[in-house]
C-alpha cells in the first residue's frame, strides 16, 4: 500500500488499484474507462466537500480497486441529518455535473445549428 500524508490526512493507495487502473486504461479503446474514473472522482469529491462543509476531519482515505473509504475522526458525533447529507452529496454531485454537461451540449448544438442555418 502506497501512503502519502496530506496535512492531517493519510492517503493510502492500494497496489491493486494502480494495477486495475493501468489495465483498464490500456485495454479500453473507447475512453469509457477514463470517463468512469472521472465520474467516480466527481462522486467522491461530493462526499469530501460535504464533509468539509460540516467541518469534519478526515483521518484517512483508502483508495482500493473498487471503492474509496474515507475515515473521519469522531464519526459518532454526527447527527442523522449530517450522515444523510454526506451520503447524498456524491450522487448529487454526479447529477449536477450531468445537468451542466447536458446543458452545455444542447446549448452548443443549438448555437452551431443556428449558425449553420444562417450561413446556408
Amino acid at each position: 500500500m502506497l501512503g502519502i500524508n496530506f496535512g492531517k490526512c493519510r492517503i493510502q493507495i492500494s497496489f491493486w488499484f494502480i494495477a486495475v487502473l493501468a489495465f483498464l486504461l490500456i485495454v479500453d479503446k473507447s475512453g469509457i474507462a477514463g470517463l468512469s474514473i472521472l465520474a467516480a472522482a466527481i462522486h467522491e469529491s461530493g462526499h469530501f466537500i460535504m464533509m468539509k462543509l460540516y467541518r469534519k476531519e478526515i483521518s484517512r482515505i483508502k483508495i482500493m480497486p473498487f471503492g474509496i473509504d474515507m475515515e473521519e475522526k469522531n464519526r459518532a458525533q454526527n447527527s442523522y441529518i449530517q450522515d444523510c447529507m454526506i451520503s447524498l452529496a456524491g450522487p448529487f454531485s454526479n447529477l449536477v455535473w450531468f445537468g451542466a454537461l447536458l446543458f452545455c451540449t444542447l446549448w452548443t448544438r443549438h448555437i452551431l445549428l443556428e449558425r449553420f442555418l444562417l450561413i446556408h
